[in-house]
């Protein structure tokens, strides 16, 4: 699910679409002025074939990444902590509905980023 700024809809990541996988992948584009490693350093970049213009970034999933995310994920499961997220109520709803886009919006979306 896309997270979105409440005064213009500008994307600022994706959270998977529940609250089971306590992660949200910055879009990091719209922090430019931001020193996002000061903030949250950066461990992984993944699908970075898909990415728009040139030179494409390289893709960094390196094991030790993985194994750190999983157990984040497992220690926020028994502590208990993933269901305190600012995405998802505590019945598993999200927070915001999601907004899905008209097949004209995707269409017009697709001329702008070619």
């Amino acid at each position: 699910m896309g997270c979105y700024t409440t005064c213009c809809d500008s994307p600022l990541g994706n959270t998977p679409v529940s609250p089971a996988l306590a992660v949200i992948g910055l879009i990091h584009t719209v922090f430019r002025a931001v020193d996002l490693d000061a903030v949250a350093p950066s461990h992984m970049r993944v699908f970075t074939t898909s990415a728009k213009g040139e030179p494409k970034p390289r893709q960094n999933l390196p094991f030790s990444a993985g194994l750190k995310l999983g157990r984040m994920v497992l220690t926020a499961h028994l502590r208990g902590v993933i269901r305190k997220t600012p995405f998802f109520q505590a019945n598993g709803q999200p927070s915001v509905s999601p907004r899905v886009l008209s097949l004209e919006e995707r269409a017009l979306i697709g001329e702008r980023v070619g």
